[in-house]
């Protein structure tokens, strides 16, 4: 299988398998232990395989990436909720004195959340979506295809990356579900990104730069994000007006200089030298 010469669906079995095997890894550290770098790991892996099942679903099957993506959605929300009890815990809870019922309660769904990780690996569902993902795999090794994936997957990152750039200033400013949704794109592309270097073995250094130029985009959105999480869990759990008024002080403040440095990173991204021109 040589990189210069690979088809749309082997490129898509490459995608797909290490996406696989990555899931599996994780699962083994975050559906036991549930520390924050298993459960990171694991959504990572999860986010690819969602990822990659939309960007080749007219080789994986219509019908059966809509399955898949349902299985999908259904761990990540569970690994979603542990994470973000793990973060409210270490970005608020540990500053908050006189908090202990507050605490306590986290520590409680936390456990919860873990719990059901560990019982999701262990449950026929969850052996079904891995065979499901295994036998897309053997479908694609044995599918006819003569389709470029370099010139496929060249003008996909384009189209990805003009959605990105073109956002428009009060999108930004605005702070809502459309930012929710530039934060899901740029992730994706991150993603597709990766596919790159499978199909071009060249211009690596352009790649590292352009990718530097993304994930501070990335880490941007998703601090932002962490803030909304956070203060959407403290209101959930009915925190003490002090932890919730602290960290609304603090999601304030910080959410609009995350937002504020927005549009330079972006036209930063905007203005780098994508790796597949």
């Amino acid at each position: 299988m040589s990189a210069a010469h690979l088809t749309v669906a082997e490129l898509a079995l490459l995608g797909l398998r290490a996406a696989r095997n990555d899931l599996r890894r994780a699962s083994r550290g975050s559906f036991t232990a549930g520390d924050e770098q298993s459960v990171h790991a694991a959504r990572v892996a999860l986010r690819k395989l969602r990822v990659y099942v939309r960007l080749f679903r007219s080789r994986v099957g219509t019908r059966r990436a809509a399955q898949l993506n349902v299985e999908l959605r259904w761990l990540f929300r569970q690994l979603g909720t542990l994470r973000d009890l793990q973060l409210f815990q270490r970005a608020y809870l540990r500053r908050a004195r006189s908090a202990n019922s507050l605490r306590s309660r986290v520590v409680q769904r936390t456990r919860v959340a873990r719990e059901q990780l560990g019982a999701s690996a262990e449950s026929a569902r969850f052996a079904a979506l891995m065979h499901a993902l295994e036998e897309v795999e053997r479908r694609l090794q044995k599918r006819d295809d003569e389709k470029s994936a370099r010139r496929w997957l060249a003008h996909r990152l384009e189209r990805e990356l003009e959605r990105i750039t073109n956002v428009q200033p009060q999108v930004i400013a605005r702070g809502g579900t459309e930012l929710h949704t530039l934060r899901k794109r740029i992730k994706r592309l991150r993603y597709e990104l990766e596919l790159w270097r499978a199909v071009e073995a060249r211009k690596r250094s352009r790649a590292r730069r352009f990718t530097l130029c993304l994930t501070a985009v990335q880490d941007l959105l998703g601090a932002w994000n962490d803030l909304r999480s956070a203060r959407a869990i403290a209101s959930a759990l009915r925190a003490p007006a002090s932890v919730r008024a602290k960290s609304a002080l603090a999601g304030e403040a910080a959410s609009a200089a995350y937002l504020s440095s927005l549009p330079n990173a972006l036209a930063i991204l905007a203005a780098a030298n994508a790796p597949w021109r």
